[in-house]
């Protein structure tokens, strides 16, 4: 009989020990998707075009895989929008058709033409990147790299496609689209400057800190592509 008793207290004190570990699993798993869910919402909030998302994980398990993702795609394209940013901003690109360079690099221009094309190439490819980015099939794809659990993936998507999130990259799509014609304009502009400044080398001299041309078509021209860029 207390052999009996002594199975029937073992059996009960592992059905409680199996039932506590359930209940830790449980808290644990209902925890880690309310941080997750809380810190997506408060993300999402962020600008992805300017900000940065490489910020302290909140979750853990397989729930910091897909929080993880989510931010890494968010922060990798905020870097490129750096990159394109810091491009377009570099001291060599706006200094291109400025009386100091005319000075340095003319009349024949080689290091301006060959700095605007490459310069060119490079944002391109850039744009491009963050155009494919944006793509939902290449989105869906970053968590596929991570888990083949149904259940993170189904989370994943179900987060990174928020009505917020998705807004964003709605609307950054159609940042790309004006950033890449204004820019493209402005790198075709200027080289179309330079190209007719090296035509026309015999026809201008720099003197008293400005361009000079030998009549009126030429410099009035000159300044019709100088406005285009303005």
């Amino acid at each position: 009989m207390k052999k009996n008793k002594k199975i029937s207290f073992v059996i009960v004190f592992l059905l409680l020990d199996v039932l506590l570990c359930a209940s830790l699993y449980f808290i644990m798993d209902a925890t880690n998707i309310n941080l997750l869910k809380k810190e997506i919402n408060n993300i999402s909030k962020l600008d992805m075009s300017i900000d940065r998302f490489n910020r302290k994980n909140k979750t853990s398990f397989q729930y910091k895989v897909v929080e993880n993702t989510i931010k890494d795609f968010l922060d990798d394209y905020s870097k490129k929008m750096d990159s394109v940013y810091k491009l377009v901003s570099d001291k060599e690109f706006t200094k291109i058709l400025s009386y100091d360079n005319y000075v340095e690099d003319g009349p024949t221009f080689e290091k301006s033409t060959k700095y605007i094309i490459d310069s060119k190439i490079k944002f391109n490819n850039i744009i491009n990147d963050m155009e494919s980015d944006l793509e939902k099939k290449n989105i869906k794809k970053l968590i596929r790299n991570e888990t083949d659990d149904k259940y993170y993936i189904s989370l994943y998507e179900e987060l990174v496609f928020s009505e917020e999130l998705t807004n964003q990259y709605e609307n950054n799509r159609e940042l790309l689209k004006e950033v890449r014609s204004n820019y493209n304009e402005v790198y075709d502009t200027s080289l179309e400057v330079l190209n007719f400044l090296i035509t026309y080398k015999d026809s201008w001299a720099l003197e008293d800190g400005e361009i000079k041309f030998i009549n009126n078509d030429l410099y009035n021209y000159y300044n019709s592509l100088i406005d285009k860029i303005k």
